[in-house]
């Protein structure tokens, strides 16, 4: 009976932290969501002065910040070609399939991949890409307490625009 409980402790711990969500998908999620629910509230909403807002609440590209790679590209086109495209959802399309292919690898670029999936659900666009793993293998998350803060500041902004 003790060796089953052990074997099932281990099992319940790695489980576990395979399937906890990294504290930069927490972040990427909730800014998916918040821009999901802000485009449903304000039909018109600005989505590039808000970005302007957020990369104030981020550290700098020279601050410790997670260590990840981007994947191979996404093709966000074919789930949306059977809906009719407004400009606005064919300028959030491309964002997010040349952002992972063009930029660096750096917190505020993963932001607004983050920003352009919400964006795009937001109008009524189909983007089957909608978790951090569909565009980035994360190597180094980021701290708890880079988290914490990070996560508070978001919420506020997000709380102003709603």
């Amino acid at each position: 009976m003790l060796s089953f409980l052990i074997i099932f402790a281990i099992f319940y711990y790695i489980i576990k932290r395979v399937f906890k969500p990294s504290n930069l998908e927490k972040l990427f999620n909730q800014l998916v969501q918040g821009m999901v629910d802000c485009w449903k509230k304000h039909h018109n909403f600005d989505g590039k002065s808000f970005f302007q807002e957020l990369k104030q609440i981020l550290p700098s590209d020279d601050e410790p910040v997670p260590s990840f790679d981007w994947k191979a590209a996404v093709d966000v086109w074919s789930a949306n070609l059977a809906c009719e495209k407004t400009d606005a959802m064919i300028h959030f399309i491309n964002m997010i399939e040349t952002i992972p292919q063009k930029d660096s690898t750096t917190l505020k670029k993963i932001m607004q991949v983050a920003l352009n999936v919400g964006q795009l659900i937001g109008t009524g666009g189909n983007c089957p890409y909608f978790r951090l793993s569909d565009f980035a293998i994360i190597k180094k998350d980021l701290s708890d307490e880079d988290y914490v803060i990070i996560h508070a500041n978001l919420t506020k902004l997000l709380e102003r625009h709603l």
